[in-house]
């Protein structure tokens, strides 16, 4: 089993980044282009990818350090398994579709997709501050 304190920092780590990086991405966005709109965006799709997947493995470990059986090894496997034990509060689908979203520009990258991963990026960072503050028992921030 993994660490659970490495694997909650983390998480904890890249959840704080994508949420940094979503808040510098809005700000720039109100305002005129600036030379570095697609440095942030890229920015931006990486830290989602780099957030779900350590999302995705905290859980793992939060499961495995529950005693939960059967857990599996995939991000999928892993998300149903949430599902059914209560850890996430949304059906399962929202997190196949935030899967999805991650794996979506790690193949081929293009503004298309990119813009749709920073539309669910937002959504994703505020449902993954509800399951941190579950699962921890504190307050985001």
């Amino acid at each position: 089993m993994a660490d659970y304190k490495d694997s909650l920092k983390k998480f904890q780590k890249s959840l704080k980044a994508l949420e940094e990086q979503k808040k510098l991405y809005d700000e720039e966005s109100l305002g005129p282009p600036h030379k570095y709109s697609d440095s942030v965006k890229d920015a931006l799709v990486q830290r989602f990818e780099v957030c779900f997947d350590c999302f995705w493995k905290y859980l793992k470990v939060y499961l495995e350090k529950s005693a939960v059986k059967n857990i599996g090894s995939s991000p999928k496997e892993v998300l149903k398994k949430s599902v059914e034990s209560d850890l996430l509060p949304h059906p399962l689908q929202k997190w196949h579709d935030y899967h999805d979203l991650r794996n979506s520009t790690s193949h081929d990258y293009n503004e298309k997709k990119a813009l749709s991963v920073i539309e669910g990026a937002g959504t994703f960072v505020a449902d993954a501050i509800k399951i941190y503050e579950k699962l921890k028992g504190e307050k985001w921030g």
